[in-house]
Protein backbone atom coordinates (compact mmCIF):
# COMPACT_ATOMS: atom_id res chain seq x y z
CA UNK A 1 0.00 0.00 0.00
CA UNK A 2 2.78 2.41 0.96
CA UNK A 3 4.57 1.56 -2.25
CA UNK A 4 1.56 2.52 -4.38
CA UNK A 5 1.22 5.79 -2.46
CA UNK A 6 4.88 6.80 -3.13
CA UNK A 7 4.49 5.87 -6.80
CA UNK A 8 1.45 8.16 -7.04
CA UNK A 9 3.34 11.01 -5.36
CA UNK A 10 6.30 10.63 -7.72
CA UNK A 11 3.97 10.67 -10.73
CA UNK A 12 2.38 13.91 -9.53
CA UNK A 13 5.78 15.52 -8.93
CA UNK A 14 7.02 14.51 -12.36
CA UNK A 15 3.85 15.86 -13.96
CA UNK A 16 4.29 19.19 -12.16
CA UNK A 17 7.93 19.47 -13.29
CA UNK A 18 6.92 18.72 -16.86
CA UNK A 19 4.22 21.39 -16.86
CA UNK A 20 6.63 23.96 -15.39
CA UNK A 21 9.39 23.12 -17.90
CA UNK A 22 7.09 23.26 -20.92
CA UNK A 23 5.48 26.55 -19.95
CA UNK A 24 2.07 25.04 -19.35
CA UNK A 25 0.17 26.22 -16.33
CA UNK A 26 -3.02 24.86 -14.76
CA UNK A 27 -6.02 27.16 -14.64
CA UNK A 28 -7.26 26.92 -11.09
CA UNK A 29 -10.56 25.16 -10.66
CA UNK A 30 -11.05 24.30 -14.33
CA UNK A 31 -8.88 21.27 -14.85
CA UNK A 32 -7.66 22.95 -18.05
CA UNK A 33 -4.09 23.79 -18.96
CA UNK A 34 -3.05 26.90 -20.92
CA UNK A 35 0.30 27.22 -22.67
CA UNK A 36 2.29 30.47 -22.38
CA UNK A 37 2.00 32.63 -25.49
CA UNK A 38 5.14 32.27 -27.57
CA UNK A 39 7.13 35.49 -28.15
CA UNK A 40 7.21 36.43 -31.84
CA UNK A 41 10.51 38.16 -32.67
CA UNK A 42 8.92 39.91 -35.64
CA UNK A 43 6.48 41.63 -33.33
CA UNK A 44 9.14 43.03 -31.00
CA UNK A 45 9.98 46.72 -31.25
CA UNK A 46 12.70 48.68 -29.49
CA UNK A 47 11.06 51.25 -27.25
CA UNK A 48 12.17 54.78 -28.07
CA UNK A 49 11.13 57.64 -25.83
CA UNK A 50 9.26 60.36 -27.70
CA UNK A 51 11.41 63.30 -28.76
CA UNK A 52 10.64 66.51 -26.95
CA UNK A 53 11.48 69.62 -28.95
CA UNK A 54 13.17 72.07 -26.62
CA UNK A 55 11.46 75.43 -26.52
CA UNK A 56 13.66 78.37 -27.47
CA UNK A 57 13.73 80.25 -24.19
CA UNK A 58 15.49 83.35 -25.47
CA UNK A 59 14.82 86.33 -27.69
CA UNK A 60 16.92 88.13 -30.30
CA UNK A 61 18.09 91.70 -29.80
CA UNK A 62 19.41 93.74 -32.72
CA UNK A 63 21.42 96.91 -32.15
CA UNK A 64 22.51 99.35 -31.09
CA UNK A 65 21.35 101.65 -33.87
CA UNK A 66 22.78 105.16 -33.65
CA UNK A 67 19.87 106.71 -35.51
CA UNK A 68 16.24 106.02 -34.76
CA UNK A 69 15.37 106.29 -38.45
CA UNK A 70 17.75 103.40 -39.27
CA UNK A 71 16.18 101.22 -36.60
CA UNK A 72 12.66 102.03 -37.85
CA UNK A 73 13.66 101.28 -41.45
CA UNK A 74 15.17 97.93 -40.41
CA UNK A 75 11.96 97.05 -38.56
CA UNK A 76 9.94 97.88 -41.69
CA UNK A 77 12.19 95.83 -43.98
CA UNK A 78 11.94 92.83 -41.65
CA UNK A 79 8.23 92.58 -42.40
CA UNK A 80 9.11 91.73 -46.02
CA UNK A 81 10.82 88.60 -44.63
CA UNK A 82 7.81 87.72 -42.54
CA UNK A 83 9.57 88.80 -39.36
CA UNK A 84 7.68 90.92 -36.86
CA UNK A 85 9.61 92.92 -34.27
CA UNK A 86 7.97 92.29 -30.91
CA UNK A 87 9.51 95.32 -29.21
CA UNK A 88 11.28 98.57 -30.02
CA UNK A 89 13.64 99.78 -27.29
CA UNK A 90 15.50 103.05 -26.79
CA UNK A 91 18.20 103.93 -24.29
CA UNK A 92 18.89 107.58 -23.39
CA UNK A 93 22.16 109.38 -23.94
CA UNK A 94 24.79 108.21 -21.45
CA UNK A 95 28.10 109.70 -20.44
CA UNK A 96 31.01 107.52 -19.42
CA UNK A 97 34.56 108.09 -18.26
CA UNK A 98 37.11 107.25 -20.93
CA UNK A 99 40.90 107.25 -21.18
CA UNK A 100 42.58 108.76 -24.24
CA UNK A 101 46.12 107.90 -25.32
CA UNK A 102 47.66 110.70 -27.36
CA UNK A 103 50.78 112.53 -28.49
CA UNK A 104 51.28 116.29 -28.57
CA UNK A 105 49.99 118.94 -28.39
CA UNK A 106 51.08 120.37 -31.72
CA UNK A 107 50.56 123.99 -32.68
CA UNK A 108 49.60 123.20 -36.28
CA UNK A 109 48.75 120.32 -38.59
CA UNK A 110 52.08 120.76 -40.32
CA UNK A 111 53.90 120.28 -37.01
CA UNK A 112 52.24 116.88 -36.55
CA UNK A 113 53.04 115.54 -40.05
CA UNK A 114 56.54 114.27 -39.20
CA UNK A 115 55.29 112.40 -36.13
CA UNK A 116 52.35 110.86 -38.00
CA UNK A 117 54.70 109.63 -40.74
CA UNK A 118 56.88 108.06 -38.05
CA UNK A 119 53.86 106.32 -36.52
CA UNK A 120 52.91 104.92 -39.93
CA UNK A 121 56.41 103.49 -40.31
CA UNK A 122 55.92 101.71 -36.96
CA UNK A 123 52.65 100.20 -38.23
CA UNK A 124 50.47 102.41 -35.99
CA UNK A 125 47.76 103.41 -38.46
CA UNK A 126 44.84 103.86 -36.05
CA UNK A 127 45.45 107.55 -35.39
CA UNK A 128 43.70 110.82 -36.05
CA UNK A 129 43.96 114.50 -35.12
CA UNK A 130 41.87 116.06 -32.34
CA UNK A 131 41.64 119.84 -32.11
CA UNK A 132 41.45 121.26 -28.59
CA UNK A 133 39.61 124.38 -27.49
CA UNK A 134 42.89 126.35 -27.48
CA UNK A 135 43.50 125.48 -31.14
CA UNK A 136 46.32 123.00 -30.50
CA UNK A 137 46.19 119.53 -32.04
CA UNK A 138 46.62 116.09 -30.52
CA UNK A 139 47.39 112.85 -32.31
CA UNK A 140 44.86 110.49 -30.78
CA UNK A 141 46.07 106.90 -30.67
CA UNK A 142 43.24 105.24 -28.76
CA UNK A 143 40.22 105.78 -26.54
CA UNK A 144 39.59 103.20 -23.83
CA UNK A 145 36.76 102.59 -21.36
CA UNK A 146 39.05 100.66 -18.98
CA UNK A 147 42.07 102.24 -17.31
CA UNK A 148 44.02 98.96 -17.29
CA UNK A 149 43.79 98.57 -21.04
CA UNK A 150 44.79 102.19 -21.60
CA UNK A 151 47.80 101.86 -19.30
CA UNK A 152 49.05 98.72 -21.04
CA UNK A 153 48.74 100.37 -24.45
CA UNK A 154 50.55 103.47 -23.19
CA UNK A 155 53.43 101.40 -21.83
CA UNK A 156 53.71 99.55 -25.15
CA UNK A 157 54.08 102.87 -27.00
CA UNK A 158 56.67 104.12 -24.55
CA UNK A 159 58.63 100.89 -24.94
CA UNK A 160 58.92 101.86 -28.62
CA UNK A 161 60.41 105.22 -27.65
CA UNK A 162 57.24 107.27 -28.24
CA UNK A 163 56.38 110.14 -25.92
CA UNK A 164 52.73 109.28 -25.50
CA UNK A 165 50.42 110.46 -22.72
CA UNK A 166 47.11 109.50 -21.11
CA UNK A 167 44.24 111.64 -19.92
CA UNK A 168 40.69 111.14 -18.66
CA UNK A 169 37.66 112.40 -20.56
CA UNK A 170 33.90 112.24 -20.21
CA UNK A 171 32.42 110.88 -23.40
CA UNK A 172 28.84 110.83 -24.62
CA UNK A 173 27.58 107.53 -26.01
CA UNK A 174 24.48 109.12 -27.48
CA UNK A 175 21.05 107.53 -27.59
CA UNK A 176 20.73 103.95 -28.86
CA UNK A 177 17.86 102.00 -30.38
CA UNK A 178 17.20 98.26 -30.38
CA UNK A 179 14.82 95.77 -32.00
CA UNK A 180 13.62 92.66 -30.14
CA UNK A 181 12.66 89.62 -32.22
CA UNK A 182 11.39 86.12 -31.54
CA UNK A 183 14.04 83.39 -31.53
CA UNK A 184 12.09 81.38 -34.12
CA UNK A 185 13.15 83.95 -36.74
CA UNK A 186 16.88 83.55 -36.10
CA UNK A 187 17.61 81.73 -39.38
CA UNK A 188 15.94 84.51 -41.37
CA UNK A 189 17.97 87.34 -39.85
CA UNK A 190 21.29 85.76 -38.82
CA UNK A 191 23.31 87.09 -41.79
CA UNK A 192 21.39 90.27 -42.42
CA UNK A 193 23.12 93.61 -43.01
CA UNK A 194 21.61 96.09 -40.55
CA UNK A 195 22.92 99.27 -42.25
CA UNK A 196 24.67 100.35 -39.07
CA UNK A 197 28.27 99.30 -38.30
CA UNK A 198 27.50 98.95 -34.58
CA UNK A 199 24.36 96.85 -34.94
CA UNK A 200 24.75 93.17 -34.10
CA UNK A 201 22.45 90.23 -33.43
CA UNK A 202 22.48 89.00 -29.81
CA UNK A 203 20.64 86.28 -27.88
CA UNK A 204 19.11 87.76 -24.75
CA UNK A 205 16.62 86.89 -22.04
CA UNK A 206 13.18 87.86 -23.22
CA UNK A 207 11.53 90.87 -21.61
CA UNK A 208 9.00 89.78 -19.01
CA UNK A 209 6.05 90.81 -21.17
CA UNK A 210 7.23 88.84 -24.22
CA UNK A 211 6.83 85.02 -24.10
CA UNK A 212 9.65 82.94 -25.59
CA UNK A 213 8.74 80.77 -28.58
Amino acid sequence: MKTKWWVAVLLLVNAALYLWATGVRTVTGSGLTVAKAALQPGQLRLYVAPTITAQKNYCLRVGPFVNKSTAVLSRTLLTTLGVQAVAFEASPDRRIQAYRIYMGPFKSRLASVTMRDHLNQLGIYDQYLVRQSNGFLLISLGLFTQNDGASRFLQNLRDQGLQAHQREEMRSLGASYWLVLNAVDEDKVRNRNWSDPRARLHRVICPTDIPAR
